[in-house]
């Protein structure tokens, strides 16, 4: 593996947070070329470093930019925050396709998008637990992401402890 030096078209810089796919929160430590047995040429990659598992590296191809994003600036964090309350929730009427749904949000890197898929869930959560009825496991599994990797976003940008964001969030909604 070797460092490439030559990173000015790169869309991302060395230190940068950004949101990777699944992998939540990452920064990038550099880029490399690597040659792997089953290529015939070398491709590079960027080096992540995944922000809730120390000890793991994630290598992405620098032609795949589209499955990551950057993080919101201080301003445009503060405002999805102040507009919390007034963001729809999503709405499943139909069982079939939820969990493409779910997915299709995720992937949108549009955190309006995971504030309605949080709200959504969690008040079908709550109409279910109401009914008597088990939580729905996709929903779950859905919800934790969706608030992992907004929650993690806000308090990097924010600069406050994420054990203090969802508080944060509740007392900007009464201000609002």
């Amino acid at each position: 593996m070797d460092k490439d030096r030559n990173t000015d078209n790169r869309k991302f810089q060395d230190g940068e947070y950004v949101i990777y796919g699944n992998g939540g929160l990452c920064q990038i430590e550099g880029i490399a070329s690597l040659d792997l047995t089953h290529s015939s040429k070398q491709r590079s990659y960027y080096i992540l470093h995944p922000l809730n598992d120390n000890g793991m590296t994630l290598y992405t191809p620098t032609d795949h930019e589209e499955k990551m994003n950057r993080l919101l600036s201080r301003e445009e964090a503060e405002e999805i925050v102040r507009n919390i309350p007034k963001i729809q929730p999503l709405t499943i009427t139909k069982e079939k396709g939820t969990e493409e749904i779910y997915k299709g949000y995720i992937r949108s890197f549009d955190r309006v998008k995971w504030v309605q898929l949080i709200k959504g869930i969690y008040n079908r959560r709550q109409e279910r637990i109401r009914q008597g009825k088990k939580t729905i496991a996709a929903d779950e599994k859905y919800m934790k992401q969706a608030e992992e990797m907004f929650y993690s976003e806000l308090s990097l940008v924010l600069e406050i402890p994420k054990n203090e964001i969802v508080d944060y969030i509740s007392r900007q909604a009464e201000e609002a």
